[in-house]
């Protein structure tokens, strides 16, 4: 099991040259992956911001997505919020902490290139 952080997704849906090859090839394999609904909403504040462009409408992107590369969505609720009450100030960003929330509440590693969420000891971070 894996949980995505939202820009792993995005390199991996976009076939984007950051994300390393030794994290498509284990994303290729890995049977069950998981992103956190956070991710769709961070997704869709960077479209509104202008920080992405997609090549299709959100609706459809975000679909046709989840199924190509066989992602599961995980919803947040009242676990993953007593989980974020205990981790809420460790980084800035609250998209962030309901990501780390979430990996910590369902027990599942997280796959990120987020420096400061890779430090935060209370998160199963995958480490290849």
């Amino acid at each position: 099991m894996i949980l995505l952080d939202t820009h792993i997704f995005i390199w991996l849906v976009n076939n984007d040259e950051n994300l390393p090859v030794n994290y498509q090839k284990l994303l290729e394999t890995e049977q069950e992956k998981y992103i956190s609904v956070i991710t769709c909403w961070e997704i869709l504040l960077l479209l509104k911001k202008d920080r992405l462009k997609l090549k299709s409408h959100f609706n459809e992107w975000i679909s046709k997505s989840l199924n190509a590369f066989n992602i599961q969505v995980i919803n947040l609720d009242l676990e993953i919020v007593l989980a974020y009450d205990s981790i809420s100030n460790f980084h800035k960003d609250p998209a962030d902490n309901l990501i780390a929330a979430t990996s910590i509440s369902k027990k599942i590693p997280l796959l990120t290139l987020d420096s400061k969420l890779i430090k935060y000891k209370e998160i199963e971070i995958l480490k290849l």
